[in-house]
C-alpha cells in the first residue's frame, strides 16, 4: 500500500492556474440563461446556498449544493486534451473558475464528491495518454475548495487546490468507473469527513481492499482497515463507494462487482473509524442488499449495476441497476434505482424505472452521482432509455425528473465507447 509522501510536499499551493476566461472577478455567477425560467426557479427553491462560500449546513439537510466540480478540456478536441476542474453552477452549468495544477500534473483526471458542500477530491495526473486514454498515470490527490472571504472589504471568493498527504498512485475505478484486480495498489474511492478533519480512502491491490483514514492536514494513514474480495466474484470488476455519516464517526463503504448481469453481492459496510486498526469486517456493521425471488413478475428490481450508496443519515442505500423482464428479441430488460433499509438491507423502493433495449452498456443504467443526506433528491445520468447518459436530471422529492444543464458525454474516434465526464457535488 502506498506510504504518505514526505513533509514538504503536504505545503499549501501558493498559486492556481487559472484559465483565460477566469480573468473576471472570481464571484458566482447567478442563474441567468442556461435553464428556462420556470425550472431555474424551481431548482432555486432547492439550492443550499447561495453563493460558493454557502455555510456547510447542508450537509444535514435535503437541498442540492448550488455548485458542482467537473472535469473539463482544456483545448480541443476534447477527446485528447488535458482537464481542468471547473466549478459550475448547478441551475445554469455556468463556469464559475477553471483550476489546474502545475508540472509535472498537466492534467486533471478525476473529481470526486466529499461530505462537505464546496469541497472535493481530485486526482491531478501527468499527461501521457495512450490511444486517447491518459487513465494509466497515477493521480496526486488534491483538496479543491471554494471558500467564502473578503478582499479590501469586498466579498470575494477564494479557489484553492491543496496537496493532501497521499503519495500518487493509479485510480482506475476514479477514472473509469471499475476498480479490477491488480497486482500494483490502486485507489478506489476517496472522500472527506463532514467536520473537514479527515480523508478516508478505498486502496486495492489483488484480491484485497484496505480502509484508510488521514487526517486532512496529516502525513500518515491513522487507522487502516483490510479485507479480501468475495472469492466467487473474484473475475469481475468492483466498484466501491465512501460516504461518511453526518456524526462524522461513521463511515459507510458500499461495494459491489460492477457485472452488468444480476448482482447479488452488493453490501455496504458500516464502519467505526474510531475503532482499532483490524479487520474491515471487525470493525464494521456489514448490510448485505436483498433482492425478491428470481422468479418475481417483470420488473421486479434484480440487482445492482453501479455500487450502493448510503445515505449520511444513516438510514437508506442506494443502487442503480437492472430488473427482471420477459425475454424478447432485441433483449429488452428494465433499469431504475432501487432503494434500501440501512438497518435491514431490504428492499423498499423501485424509483424512475424504464425500459432498456437490447445489451446493458453503462450509460444505459443510472449512474448515481449525488444523494441528498435523507435520500429524498437524487442527481443522476441514464435516467431513460432517450437520453442514456447525455443528460442530468435532478429526481425530486415526489419523482419529478427535471433536466440540468450539462455538455455531456465525450466521443472518441475509432472508439464504440464513450465516456461520462467525471463529476461531482
Amino acid at each position: 500500500m502506498p506510504d504518505a509522501e514526505p513533509t514538504p510536499r503536504t505545503r499549501r499551493l501558493t498559486s492556481v492556474h487559472l484559465l483565460s476566461r477566469a480573468a473576471r472577478p472570481r464571484l458566482p455567477r447567478r442563474a441567468v440563461v442556461a435553464l428556462p425560467a420556470v425550472v431555474a426557479l424551481t431548482l432555486a427553491g432547492l439550492l443550499s446556498g447561495c453563493g460558493a462560500g454557502a455555510s456547510g449546513t447542508a450537509a444535514g439537510s435535503d437541498s442540492v449544493p448550488p455548485y458542482y466540480a467537473e472535469t473539463i478540456a482544456i483545448r480541443p478536441p476534447a477527446y485528447d486534451s488535458p482537464l481542468n476542474l471547473s466549478i459550475r453552477d448547478t441551475a445554469t452549468g455556468g463556469e464559475t473558475a477553471a483550476l489546474r495544477t502545475g508540472p509535472p500534473y498537466q492534467s486533471i483526471g478525476f473529481v470526486a464528491a466529499t461530505g462537505k458542500p464546496n469541497w472535493w477530491i481530485v486526482g491531478a495526473q501527468p499527461w501521457h495518454p495512450v490511444n486517447y486514454d491518459n487513465s494509466a498515470q497515477p493521480a496526486k490527490l488534491y483538496l479543491a475548495t471554494a471558500e467564502a472571504t473578503t478582499m479590501h472589504g469586498s466579498p470575494f471568493t477564494e479557489y484553492m487546490l491543496t496537496p493532501l498527504p497521499v503519495a500518487p498512485l493509479p485510480a482506475g475505478q476514479l477514472i473509469n468507473g471499475t476498480a479490477g484486480l491488480s497486482i500494483i495498489s490502486q485507489l478506489a474511492a476517496a472522500t472527506v469527513s463532514p467536520d473537514g478533519k479527515r480523508l478516508a480512502l478505498v486502496i486495492t491491490q489483488g484480491d484485497t481492499y484496505q480502509v484508510s483514514v488521514y487526517p486532512v492536514t496529516g502525513h500518515a494513514a491513522t487507522r487502516t482497515w483490510s479485507d479480501r474480495v468475495d472469492a466467487m466474484s473474484m473475475s469481475f470488476t468492483w466498484g466501491f463507494s465512501l460516504t461518511w455519516l453526518s456524526d462524522s464517526k461513521t463511515l459507510a463503504v458500499g461495494m459491489a462487482t460492477t457485472n452488468a448481469m444480476v448482482d447479488t453481492t452488493a453490501a455496504v459496510r458500516y464502519l467505526n473509524a474510531a475503532s482499532p486498526a483490524s479487520s474491515l469486517a471487525e470493525a464494521s456493521r456489514t448490510v448485505t442488499l436483498s433482492f425478491p425471488a428470481k422468479n418475481a413478475q417483470p420488473g421486479t428490481p434484480d440487482g445492482c449495476y453501479g455500487v450502493p450508496v448510503a445515505t449520511s443519515d444513516g438510514q437508506k442505500v442506494l443502487c442503480s441497476g437492472a430488473a427482471t423482464s420477459p425475454v424478447t428479441a432485441g433483449g429488452a430488460t428494465e433499469a431504475g434505482i432501487w432503494v434500501f433499509s440501512a438497518r435491514t438491507g431490504a428492499l423498499t423502493a423501485a424509483w424512475n424505472e424504464h425500459s432498456v433495449c437490447c445489451a446493458l452498456s453503462g450509460t444505459n443504467v443510472p449512474r448515481i452521482l449525488w444523494v441528498s443526506p435523507h435520500g429524498t433528491l437524487v442527481i443522476a445520468s441514464g435516467m431513460s432509455n432517450g437520453n442514456q447518459g447525455a443528460q442530468l436530471f435532478l429526481r425530486t422529492a415526489d419523482g419529478t425528473l427535471q433536466q440540468l444543464p450539462w455538455k455531456g458525454l465525450i466521443h472518441r474516434p475509432y472508439q464504440a465507447g464513450i465516456v461520462e465526464p467525471s463529476i461531482a457535488w
